[in-house]
């Protein structure tokens, strides 16, 4: 019951993270940072007394994609929290409403007396 009454809140912090996983999954796999991982494995291999090689800028169109991929997630984040903020403060009333008769309808319980 607990993980029904917490499931729409933790809904958008799910999301964020398998988004941002499928994103960073993508950027990993694309055809540029691939062509530059092989071309960095090569020169490791090659040239094995050089030291580590010199690091190579991140393809542009690729991290460019990552970085608006990550600002797209965010800010769809950010609504769905806020929808979620909405929506709960409007059923906060109702509920309010339907503990108190709740508590009403049942029967006082006598208190027995202090000894």
């Amino acid at each position: 019951m607990p993980t029904d009454l917490m499931q729409p809140f933790m809904a958008p912090f799910t999301k964020l993270a398998q988004s941002n996983l499928e994103l960073l999954t993508k950027f990993s796999l694309s055809p540029e940072v691939m062509a530059q991982a092989m071309a960095q494995t090569q020169r490791m291999f090659l040239n094995p007394g050089a030291g580590a090689p010199p690091q190579l800028p991140l393809p542009a169109n690729a991290l460019g994609d990552l970085m608006m991929g990550l600002m797209k997630n965010y800010m769809e984040f950010l609504m769905a929290l806020g929808q979620g903020s909405a929506a709960l403060m409007q059923q906060a009333p109702a509920t309010l409403a339907q503990a108190t008769q709740q508590a009403m309808r049942q029967p006082a319980t006598a208190v027995p007396p202090m000894p």
